[in-house]
């Protein structure tokens, strides 16, 4: 079978140790973390066409930007068609003050260039959901989902996706497991972002979902693909 990949990063791709001939990697979304990487991510999409760029400035590198930062992001972002991200807010990070207006403005520049972003959000999500309520930017999704079913469905309501990684193969990730549970069969994605290999990632995100849900892990994957090309159509 394929499966898409719908999270990793520069460092990542292409660390596909084979663990089982029976999967293997249609494509994915690539995800910069700072405009360090943005090249990077776009020499691999440009040497790999099944990848999308995503150009974006993460939560943990958000700094004062000045405007020929903000004028290059958008520049790239109109000459590639990259999705926006990685962006969003962590409040085990400090500065939340920085980090909504940097999240903010790349929301603003989703919704302006009608592409889709890729959000990270740890223990912040009542300002995520305010801030995305507040922008409407469009298609989105959040990576590596741990909030509550609650706040997932509200996710869902603005018009959002989530996305699962190997990290639900862990029974004490008991939040991120009760979501998924509840997430409906059309809105969630597989991602590989872990410490492991991106093949590797990819499979233990199919067996543990495809084992919370009580499907079989083929179900599973097809309908991770399907929400990810539907994710995907609209920035293409």
């Amino acid at each position: 079978m394929k499966i898409f990949d719908a999270h990793f990063h520069p460092e990542e791709y292409g660390n596909k140790n084979a663990v089982s001939a029976a999967i293997e990697i249609a494509g994915g979304l690539c995800c910069s973390s700072s405009e360090k990487d943005w090249q990077k991510t776009l020499e691999i999409t440009r040497n790999d066409k099944t990848i999308i760029p995503c150009i974006g400035i993460h939560p943990w590198n958000v700094a004062e930007i000045p405007p020929e930062k903000w004028a290059n992001m958008r520049r790239l972002v109109m000459e590639t068609g990259s999705f926006i991200g990685e962006i969003g807010l962590d409040a085990l990070r400090p500065d939340m003050e920085m980090q909504e207006k940097v999240f903010a403005e790349q929301l603003l520049m989703a919704k302006e260039t009608g592409l889709p972003a890729v959000i990270h959000c740890v223990r912040a999500w009542r300002r995520l959901v305010e801030t995305i309520n507040k922008i409407n930017p469009g298609r989105f999704m959040i990576h590596s989902f741990n909030g509550s079913p609650e706040t997932m469905r509200q996710i869902i309501a603005l018009g959002g996706f989530v996305s699962f990684g190997p990290g639900l193969a862990n029974e004490k990730a008991k939040k991120s497991r009760t979501a998924f549970l509840s997430v409906p069969l059309d809105k969630f994605m597989l991602e590989s972002e872990g410490e492991i290999s991106q093949m590797a990632g990819l499979i233990q995100a199919a067996e543990a979902t495809a084992k919370i849900k009580n499907m079989p892990i083929p179900a599973i994957i097809n309908a991770a693909n399907e929400n990810y090309m539907e994710f995907v159509s609209l920035g293409l």
